[in-house]
């Protein structure tokens, strides 16, 4: 944890987050203590590698490969998400997704 944010406990999904703004969201999320995963369209090693560097700081992480503009494969990103919390025993909350006006990522957080 960073000592500036604590939110050990809570769980996040950041899509794009192989690389750029989207996986630098993610790590700060891991750092605070949030289990993090992250959907990624093409760049799989790269999403594997920042799944690394979350698991660094002892919080649960996966990648989910997947397009956002199909239905089924968003679809399959989520339930990652709940498959994920649900095997590190954390109580399942509703998700609410928050579209970033400046690129195809979002941020999917616990409330």
């Amino acid at each position: 944890m960073n000592g500036l944010l604590d939110l050990a406990g809570k769980t996040a999904i950041v899509t794009g987050g192989a690389r750029g703004v989207g996986k630098a969201t993610a790590l700060l999320l891991a750092e605070a203590g949030v289990s993090v995963g992250i959907g990624f369209r093409s760049r799989e090693e790269e999403a594997r590698a920042t799944v690394r560097e979350m698991e660094a700081w002892g919080v649960n992480a996966w990648a989910q490969a997947g397009d956002l503009g199909n239905p089924k494969e968003a679809r399959a990103l989520f339930r990652s998400h709940v498959d994920e919390a649900q095997l590190s025993k954390e109580p399942h909350r509703e998700c609410s997704t928050t579209p970033s006006p400046l690129s195809t990522s979002a941020a999917s957080t616990h409330t």
